[in-house]
Order: structure tokens, then sequence, then C-alpha cells
């Protein structure tokens, strides 16, 4: 993958959790509207989750939040959003980066962003990328993006009558 590649690549995820910052940024200040809520999953054991011990022992890899009816005091800050919720009647605060979100939902838009999407296309990429590596020389992959004007001028003046 070429470093412009990467560059745009890591624009439009800075700009996907801009989206998520700036929703749950104004649900923290007007509210939810009607019956409107997300679907946020994260990664647990991500090193900045903060999360009761109870939940990490039961939720050790990812956890599924709903913010709707029980929350409270949700705050979104630059790079993580702080929320109360209430978990067996019990409330708890928990804290979750947005590089730890791997799914983030409003069924009412509807909307989904699905974090983990990238990063497994990425993988992909890596291992094509290595598969193709020393096959092809830099001028033979840039000729296979290139697509010449004269076979399609060639082509058309086949099918003329």
């Amino acid at each position: 993958m070429s470093g412009n590649q990467q560059r745009y690549q890591h624009l439009v995820k800075d700009a996907l959790l801009g989206v998520m910052r700036d929703i749950l940024a104004e649900v923290s200040r007007h509210g939810l509207r009607g019956e409107q809520h997300f679907f946020v999953t994260f990664h647990t054991h991500h090193k900045n989750v903060q999360l009761p011990q109870h939940l990490k022992e039961r939720h050790p890899e990812s956890m599924t939040i709903v913010l709707q009816h029980q929350f409270e005091h949700l705050v979104s800050h630059h790079d993580c959003f702080d929320v109360t919720l209430i978990f067996d009647g019990k409330a708890a605060r928990i804290s979750v980066p947005f590089a730890a979100i791997s799914q983030f939902a409003d069924p009412d838009a509807p909307f989904i962003l699905n974090m983990e999407q990238k990063k497994a296309e990425d993988e992909e990429d890596k291992k094509t990328e290595k598969k193709t590596k020393g096959k092809k020389n830099k001028k033979t992959k840039d000729k296979d993006n290139v697509i010449a004007l004269s076979d399609f001028q060639k082509n058309k003046e086949e099918n003329e009558p």
C-alpha cells in the first residue's frame, strides 16, 4: 500500500471517528430525540478502556452498550466518551476511547459505522501485496492500472456498422 493511500485511509478513519464524536457530543448537550438510540460495540481489552472489573470479567473481548433510556452524564471528548450506565440495577461509569470502538450504529437513521471492516480490508491488502511482491516490477504495476484509449477506439470501430 502506498504512502498516499495510507494517508487517505487515515484521513477517512479520522473523519468517521469525528462523526461518532460529534453525534455523541450533540446527544450529551441536547439528549436523544424520540426513540433514537445507539449501539456501541468496543474492545474491552483496549488499554484505555475504563470499565468496572466485574464487567471486564463478563466481557473479556468486546461489549455492546445501548445508549437509550438508562444512561446519564454522557460526555464526548476528543479521544473518548464517558457515560454512566445501569448494569444489574447499579450505576457504573465507563470511559471508551474512540480507537477501541469496532461498531457504532443508530438504527433509527439507519446508520452504521463498522470500524472492524476497514481493519480486515487492510489486512487482506497486506496479504495480497506480500503475495505479488517481487512478481511485478513497478512499470508493470503501473501498466496494470492504465486503460489505453486505443483499446476503446478499436472496439468502437469493430462494432460500428
